[in-house]
């Protein structure tokens, strides 16, 4: 009989610890792994959150490059744009001439000179004033947003009328585009009437 209890305590021992072996490695092992990854994790995304404020102000200084990078792009494009629109140029430069009060006699597109990122686009104005004139529309075309530069500009004084100091002027002068994509007047842009100012 002392032999079956001490058989059957043996087997209680021997249960109770392999049920303590199996709980172990099937509970308190896995716990303690998925405790340990969940702690280097929340330690991770603390070296994160640590870095949020940095990664911030990166973002603000990234942000304010950006939109000044789009200012002086909308400023190049406005200076320098993709297309001549050489009619809309023509269009300008006649109002511009009789607001300052002088006469046209010619106004015309010149042959375009293409290189490698940009076009020219000359034009020659033939147009008869006082000099005041002249010089106030010359100031006017330099200060349009849009890149103008003089290649030649020549006065010669009109000695048909003494009484008037009015000025014979031919000026070169010549807008740019990046990229060109057509630069022939449209036939339906070129009025056949003369211009109003027109001797």
């Amino acid at each position: 009989m002392k032999l079956l209890a001490r058989h059957d305590t043996l087997i209680a021992i021997i249960g109770t610890a392999v049920l303590t072996g199996v709980y172990y490695l099937g509970v308190i092992c896995p716990g303690h792994s998925a405790a340990r990854d969940i702690k280097a994790e929340l330690a991770q995304t603390h070296a994160r959150m640590a870095e949020l404020p940095a990664l911030m102000l990166e973002q603000t200084r990234l942000q304010s490059q950006l939109d000044g990078q789009r200012e002086t792009l909308a400023q190049v494009e406005i200076f320098l744009p993709e297309e001549s629109h050489e009619s809309q140029v023509l269009h300008e430069v006649a109002s511009l001439a009789q607001q300052s009060g002088l006469t046209i006699h010619r106004l015309e597109p010149l042959q375009t000179i293409k290189f490698a990122s940009y076009s020219t686009h000359p034009f020659q104005l033939n147009c008869r004033g006082e000099f005041r004139e002249i010089a106030g529309f010359l100031k006017g075309l330099e200060t349009r947003p849009r890149l103008v530069t003089f290649g030649s500009i020549a006065l010669v004084r009109n000695n048909a009328d003494r009484s008037q100091r009015l000025i014979q002027a031919t000026v070169h002068f010549s807008v740019y585009s990046r990229q060109l994509n057509s630069t022939e007047v449209a036939e339906n842009t070129v009025s056949r009437r003369p211009l109003a100012s027109d001797n």
